[in-house]
Parts: C-alpha cells; sequence; structure tokens
C-alpha cells in the first residue's frame, strides 16, 4: 500500500495535486488579505461629519453630512442622558444631509458603509462651525460676560419676531430670509459706591464726594441681512457723578463764617482725584427703572400678499400709559388669481373686525408695568371670492395668527 502512494506521490498525478492544494491555499491567503484590505479602505474612506444647533423650543436640530465618496448608512444616535436612537434612514452619498430633531443633546453618532455592514464608525458631534443646516437665516452669538448681570434680553422683528434672555452667553439660529432688526438689553444693577478725597487748609478742611455706579452693558447690530452673523458683547459700564464738597473747621463744626456752610459746589476742586473704587455696594435706594412697552405690528392678507398689505409706523416704544395709532392698508381692494376675482371684505387686527381700508387701531401701554414687554399686533387683510374658480372664498380663509410669543395674539 505504501508502495502506491509513493508511486502517486512522484507521478505526474501527484505534482497536480501539490499544485492544486498549494494554489487553495495561496487563494485563501489572498482572499483574506484582499477582506482585510476592503475593510481598511471602506473605513479610511468613511467620512461623516456631525453637526448640532439649539432650537428655541429647547430641542437640538441634528445634521449629518457624507463629506467622502464610499456611501454610508446612520444607524445609531447617542445622547447626553446615556440613550441610542435607533435610525431608519437610507444610505447617503457624497454631500448628502440626513437631519433629525431631538428632545435631547446629540453627543455621538454610530455610522456604517452601505457597501459592507460591518464597517462601521462612531464620529462625535460637533457644534455649528461645518455647515448651516437650517437653510437661509441669522446666527445670533452673545458673548463675553458683564458685571452685576442679572440677565440679558435680545429681540428680533421682521421676517421672523422674536425674543430670547439668559443669564450666560449663547448662540442660537433665527430661520429667516428678511432683514431682521435688534434691540438687546442687559438688565442688572446698578451696583453703586462713593467715594471722598479730603483737602486741609489752616483750619477748614473740604471733603468732596463721588459715586461711581456699576451696571451690564449689551452691544450688537441693529440690523443683520439673512445669512450673516448678529454678535452681541457683554460687558459692564460705568458712569461717575460728582455729588459736591462739604467744608468743616478742624474742630468738626460746619461752616467758617465765609459760606462754607457745607452745601454742595458745583465742581469738584482742581486738585482731587478722581478714581474709582476697587469694590463697591448697593446702594439703599437706587433710581427707580424706567420700563416700556416695545409694539410690532405685522400685516399680511388672505391672498398670499398679492394685495401688499402694510403698516404704518412699523414699531414704536411706549412709556406707561401712552398711547400709539397703528395705519394698516392695502395697495389695492380686489385681487385676481386665475379665474377668480378676490374683494376685500375687512381687517382683523387681534381679533378686531374693521371694514374699512386703511384701518386704524389704537394700542395703549399698561400703566402699571414691572419690566419691559413686548407686544405684537396682527393685522390680516381678509378677502372673498366674487367669482367661479375658487370654492368657499378661496384663499380668503379666516386669518391665521402670527405665532410670535405675543401676550396679545388672540388664536392658541
Amino acid at each position: 500500500m505504501s508502495s502506491i502512494i509513493e508511486e502517486i506521490l512522484t507521478s505526474s498525478i501527484g505534482f497536480i495535486i501539490a499544485m492544486v492544494i498549494l494554489g487553495v491555499v495561496v487563494g485563501v491567503g489572498l482572499y483574506g488579505y484582499w477582506v482585510y484590505a476592503n475593510h481598511q479602505t471602506l473605513e479610511n474612506y468613511l467620512w461623516p461629519v456631525a453637526e448640532v444647533v439649539p432650537l428655541r423650543n429647547g430641542t437640538y436640530y441634528l445634521g449629518i453630512v457624507n463629506t467622502g465618496n464610499e456611501p454610508i448608512i446612520v444607524e445609531d444616535i447617542y445622547t447626553n442622558n446615556s440613550k441610542v436612537l435607533s435610525v431608519d434612514a437610507k444610505p447617503l452619498s457624497h454631500n448628502q444631509w440626513l437631519t433629525e430633531t431631538l428632545s435631547s443633546l446629540p453627543v455621538a453618532v454610530r455610522v456604517c458603509s452601505a457597501l459592507d455592514p460591518r464597517v462601521c464608525e462612531v464620529v462625535p458631534v460637533h457644534g455649528w462651525g461645518y455647515a448651516r443646516l437650517l437653510g437661509n437665516g441669522v446666527w445670533v452669538d452673545v458673548v463675553g460676560s458683564a458685571c452685576y448681570l442679572d440677565y440679558w434680553k435680545v429681540l428680533w422683528y421682521n421676517g421672523n419676531g422674536g425674543q430670547i434672555e439668559e443669564s450666560t452667553d449663547l448662540s442660537w439660529f433665527v430661520p429667516t430670509n428678511q432683514t431682521l432688526n435688534f434691540i438687546a438689553k442687559a438688565y442688572g444693577g446698578p451696583v453703586c459706591s462713593t467715594y471722598s478725597t479730603s483737602t486741609t487748609n489752616g483750619n477748614t478742611t473740604t471733603v468732596c464726594t463721588w459715586q461711581t455706579c456699576y451696571y451690564p452693558t449689551i452691544n450688537g447690530p441693529n440690523s443683520v441681512e439673512p445669512n450673516q452673523n448678529a454678535t452681541f458683547t457683554l460687558g459692564c459700564g460705568s458712569t461717575t457723578t460728582f455729588l459736591g464738597c462739604q467744608t468743616f473747621n478742624n474742630g468738626g463744626n460746619n461752616g467758617n463764617g465765609n459760606g462754607n456752610n457745607g452745601n454742595n459746589t458745583n465742581q469738584p476742586p482742581v486738585n482731587s482725584t478722581n478714581g474709582p473704587p476697587n469694590n463697591g455696594n448697593k446702594t439703599n435706594n437706587p433710581p427707580p427703572p424706567q420700563y416700556y412697552c416695545y409694539v410690532y405690528p405685522s400685516a399680511s392678507d388672505t391672498v398670499n400678499g398679492a394685495s401688499d398689505p402694510t403698516v404704518s409706523p412699523p414699531s414704536a416704544k411706549l412709556t406707561p400709559g401712552a398711547s400709539k395709532t397703528f395705519t394698516f392698508s392695502t395697495d389695492t381692494s380686489q385681487v385676481t388669481e386665475g379665474n377668480t376675482t378676490y374683494t376685500f371684505e375687512y381687517w382683523d387686527i387681534n381679533g378686531n373686525k374693521y371694514n374699512s381700508n386703511p384701518a386704524q387701531y389704537t394700542f395703549t401701554c399698561p400703566s402699571n408695568l414691572s419690566g419691559n414687554e413686548t407686544y405684537y399686533i396682527n393685522g390680516v387683510a381678509v378677502f372673498q371670492a366674487q367669482s367661479s374658480g375658487g370654492g368657499g372664498g378661496g384663499n380668503g380663509g379666516p386669518p391665521v395668527c402670527n405665532p410670535n410669543p405675543a401676550p396679545m395674539c388672540p388664536y392658541p
């Protein structure tokens, strides 16, 4: 038997068998190397980028873009409260986006190759420096620090209206296609302290007093175009007030018979210093703050803006108890779209019906303000269809209330 096996191994058949075995070994090795190399190549060419922006309602807008050339699939989203959110999405090709609105802050995402699902990568979620995830709009940033700051408030109006307040620096995004006008104010203080200088001349001593008050400041643009940044900087302001001088004799009694009876003088002496103190305490009776009503009207119609509705003036700043009349008007009382003619019926201004065009609406600022208040007046020109072609009045439906956070808005 052994002679037969020896003959086979030494014959041409044995050579062929050996070559086949060698080929299988080499083939398996090459295939394994190819699988490893392909895995590494796919892993190296997975280039996902994840960015997040905060929204005003406390949610987060996540965007994931494939910056590489290999298709990818987003599998999981990891949040800061240790949750893992599974994603059921189509593969993303080069420069394609996947967006999600989340109630928790996303911190990382897991993506896999669409060609080989075994090739996966976990990438961190960054801030909003890579791309604008929400289309056209304005990035608003409040940066820096302010002395004695209670909180700051930034209000914007025109294309979108709204406001936000916080006590720390913050960034957010306002989606809009129009110019935004801004009003910003810092609240806090004043924190005041007094300091004095004294000058002795013979038998009299003159004591002069100053008061320095510190308060927070916020500075930024009045208006910004879409797709630009609006940066507001917090700081510390101060005012120094000369309170006057009093003259005493060296015994401590007021007056010396020469008119120096302790009354305040109009100007500080030339030889007095005027440097602010290094510390300060709040005064017991700071001046009462002045509060205002900020009023922002808006005009629209039920025919997609075809009547060119306007309102004048565009805004108002009123002291408590003051009133302002706003005039709402359209350029035309009839609008034709297709085969349908729409005729002006009335103005709906904050739930009140006005049959005239123009219509006037008077707003009165409450007299008992405890802080600055913002109001939005929403005027809608209601048009009704007068001919066939539009069912039930066409676009002339009920007015839609502006969704701004307006205390005067009558609709939910």
